[in-house]
């Protein structure tokens, strides 16, 4: 069995013996990768099987952000609080998904998405202690959820 990245097989990845109908691959890279077996048919050509349209995709999770941080939020009146998730995104994310809810609580809560080192939420109660964890996700995966630490909001009434 051969794999590689390229249908043409001018360069693989990898290649092993297969004793039986099932192998598995390890230490591989993110990406589309393409196979093929050949037969080992004494007095035979041994030709390799056609994968043109033979592929798998092999998707890496990415890791979760680091250094999550939630400054003090804002006020509005009517009274409402605006919080800011603030993180280090992970490499290869492309989105991230927050949910929080009251310090007695449980999850899934209330769930903001968004791009960037940031998300945003408004609409908070006034005043209580949340809790919250987020997550990176990268299209095809989505990392473990990690907690931020827990923040406390506090907005008087006008």
């Amino acid at each position: 069995m051969q794999w590689g990245m390229d249908n043409t097989f001018a360069s693989t990845q990898g290649e092993t013996t297969v004793g039986t109908n099932r192998h598995t691959i390890t230490n591989i890279g993110a990406g589309t990768y393409y196979w093929r077996v050949q037969i080992d048919v004494p007095e035979s050509c041994d030709a390799w099987s056609n994968a043109t349209n033979d592929s798998f995709n092999v998707a890496i999770k990415p890791d979760p952000p680091t250094d999550m941080d939630v400054p003090g939020g804002g006020c509005s009146y009517p009274p409402t609080c605006t919080v800011n998730f603030n993180f280090t995104p992970s490499i290869g994310a492309t989105a991230y998904t927050v949910q929080y809810v009251e310090e007695s609580g449980s999850y899934p809560g209330i769930e903001v998405t968004g791009t960037g080192s940031g998300i945003e939420s408004n609409g908070l109660d006034v005043t209580g202690t949340y809790k919250w964890h987020i997550r990176a996700e990268n299209g095809t995966c989505q990392s473990d959820w990690i907690d931020g630490p827990s923040f406390t909001v506090g907005c008087g009434t006008m």
